[in-house]
């Protein structure tokens, strides 16, 4: 439980810092493209933490690319099943910050 809990606060911490840096940035840098660049990076840095770490520890996400006979693309989702694993709620907090972000991000897009 307690390390489950460390997984969704740097995950939380993470999203929340790509967007705050985003939106409260402008108020102290006039460069667009600084602004640009560090957004993308915690943006990427997060996605690395949610696919590689918490994804794979709460809720058992994992995906690849293979190659097929025919020489195409083919991507491969796995998820555990709501049985084995995290604690239900560890899972909920997890997929609820991931909808949470995507929907605030939309939101300030528009």
């Amino acid at each position: 439980m307690f390390i489950s809990l460390w997984h969704n606060f740097f995950s939380g911490i993470l999203q929340a810092a790509s967007l705050a840096f985003y939106i409260l940035s402008a108020l102290f840098i006039d460069n667009f493209v600084i602004i640009f660049v560090v957004t993308v990076l915690l943006a990427a840095l997060d996605f690395w933490v949610v696919k590689n770490v918490s994804g794979r520890i709460l809720v058992g996400l994992r995906w690849w690319n293979e190659i097929n006979d025919l020489g195409e693309s083919v991507w491969k989702f796995e998820c555990l099943d709501h049985e084995v694993g995290s604690p239900s709620s560890d899972q909920w907090h997890f997929w609820n910050d991931i909808s949470v972000i995507a929907k605030e991000q939309a939101l300030n897009s528009l």
